[in-house]
């Protein structure tokens, strides 16, 4: 209940031009009044549904609670608000819709008009737009866009695992093996490799706005040319299968078939073995024994006393032993190696140690991969092009531990008969410049004196082709300059390193660090170096 409230009786409220003025004459002691006095007030005067300017009320209600006069435009008449919204990429459109406060409401039709005005033509969801419409305000999305279906590429599935596939068996006991990785997968003439699943089909889209929008089409990629051992189906143009019998290496839009050969153990019962493929021991090769292999050649037990030459990788379980000969085009990885001469291509992976071997790779060399704090380099010689890596190197009781690095013996050797040959073409233009000036002065004989013209831009035109070359070759041979030595735990024992042209003799243990070159200098980074 509200006391003095016919001191309210003052309180009128005009209507102009959609605006709604309270004006106030008190006509006795101030009211004692609330906003919902107030509000009751303009309900019954009957501007109830129109909008109300708090901050005005606000003042209003202090004017009539202190009994004075005032003139206040509180609120207006105001019709509802459509505000239209297209997203960036124009394929949704959305309408905001303001309730009207005492005005006019908007009709589905006015909404749709205004879409009309702002372009929007496609997509329209005639139902939302009524519901808002009904509702008298919200929000909705009232049209949606059609997206494009864009091609996806080409996929490529395969249908064989290849030795990548095999992980570590469990034997009997529950223990895990990691030498034994299974069985390497084989196929045979006709089998199914690889499916190819084409690129799939585009559909044009359409903006809110009726605008076509463009799809991104897949790539449809074909199967790898000059696969080896495999062909596409001839009854299905996406199906590769299998030419030959061999091992199946899986490429991303193909699959190889290499052929391998499979023995137990290589001894005399097998004799020496010559294979254009790949050959898989499942044992040990025995002393004496040769094996020569196109491909690579893994060899799941030792390497005793024997020879192994790969045009791959050599990929040895157990150990390489007993003065044992290994050379790879590629990688050779062994558990340990004594004794031995080991060559590779690339690199020298060895998880354990290496005691009294020697050990050349064109790229790399890596002791104690796998026994980061026992690995050890002891005695004998190590060389690689790039990086020599292990825990330790040298020993109290191995003699001298040599370690070289910067060099590269195959390119060193193709640069030097490249550069006798280019001396030798020099020396042919030589030759053949007396002549031509000799037969020039003999008119007679022109026609060997064409001839020898030829024969001298022909020796020309050779060395200008041996000049790239050459430079190819000396920019590989100046990696000198980044090739180190990295020790991740110390040194000891005696060890003559050498970098490039740059040698140092140690003869005191030391700590994990770096030799590398500085300036054309042989220098010795402390700390443990990074992978």
């Amino acid at each position: 209940m509200i006391e003095n409230a016919a001191n309210l009786a003052g309180l009128e409220f005009v209507e102009a031009d959609s605006k709604l003025t309270a004006r106030f004459q008190p006509g006795g002691a101030p009211a004692r009044c609330e906003r919902e006095d107030l509000a009751r007030a303009i309900d019954a005067a009957g501007y109830g549904a129109l909008w109300r300017d708090e901050a005005a009320l606000e003042a209003l209600l202090k004017h009539c609670r202190s009994g004075t006069a005032c003139e206040l435009t509180i609120g207006e008449r105001r019709d509802a608000e459509a505000r239209l919204e297209i997203a960036a990429d124009k394929m949704s459109a959305t309408i905001c819709l303001v309730p009207a406060c005492g005005g006019q409401t908007s009709a589905a039709e006015t909404l749709r008009a205004a879409l009309a005005e702002a372009g929007v033509s496609y997509g329209l969801d005639g139902n939302r737009i009524a519901g808002l419409a009904e509702a008298g305000g919200g929000e909705a999305v009232v049209a949606q866009g059609k997206l494009p279906r864009h091609g996806a590429d080409a996929m490529f599935e395969a249908l064989v695992p290849d030795m990548r596939d095999r992980t570590p068996r469990v034997d009997a006991q529950g223990t895990v093996d990691f030498r034994n990785l299974g069985d390497i997968p084989q196929v045979d003439p006709g089998d199914n490799l690889m499916r190819r699943i084409p690129a799939t089909p585009v559909e044009e889209g359409i903006d809110v706005t009726g605008q076509p929008v463009l799809p991104e089409p897949g790539k449809d990629l074909p199967f790898a040319a000059q696969l080896q051992g495999a062909e596409v189906s001839a009854g299905d143009p996406n199906l590769l299968v299998a030419t030959t019998r061999g091992l199946p290496v899986r490429l991303p839009d193909g699959v190889n078939v290499e052929q391998v050969l499979t023995v137990e153990n290589v001894d005399m019962s097998t004799g020496n073995l010559a294979f254009d493929g790949t050959i898989h021991i499942k044992g040990e090769v025995h002393p004496g024994m040769k094996v020569t292999a196109s491909g690579d050649v893994t060899v799941t037990g030792l390497v005793e006393s024997a020879e192994i030459e790969a045009g791959g990788d050599v990929q040895v379980g157990g150990g390489i032993i007993g003065k044992s000969r290994v050379r790879s085009g590629g990688t050779v990885t062994a558990r340990f190696t004594e004794g031995s001469h080991v060559e590779a291509g690339d690199s020298i992976a060895i998880e354990d140690t290496a005691v009294q071997a020697d050990l050349q790779a064109i790229n790399q060399v890596l002791v104690g991969t796998k026994q980061a704090r026992r690995g050890r380099i002891m005695g004998g010689s190590v060389r690689a092009a790039m990086l020599v890596r292990a825990p330790i190197i040298g020993s109290p009781t191995s003699g001298v531990t040599n370690v070289l690095v910067g060099v590269n013996p195959v390119l060193e050797a193709e640069y030097q008969q490249l550069l006798q040959g280019m001396e030798k073409k020099r020396r042919e233009e030589e030759e053949l410049e007396k002549v031509i000036a000799l037969l020039k002065k003999q008119p007679e004989r022109k026609a060997m004196l064409e001839k020898a013209k030829l024969t001298w831009q022909h020796t020309l035109q050779e060395w200008a082709c041996m000049m790239p070359r050459k430079d190819e070759l000396e920019n590989q041979l100046a990696l000198v300059e980044n090739a180190r030595v990295e020790i991740t735990g110390g040194c000891t024992g005696a060890i003559h390193l050498s970098i490039g042209k740059k040698s140092k003799d140690i003869r005191r243990d030391m700590e994990a660090g770096v030799f590398h070159l500085v300036e054309g200098e042989l220098v010795f980074t402390p700390g443990v170096p990074k992978e």
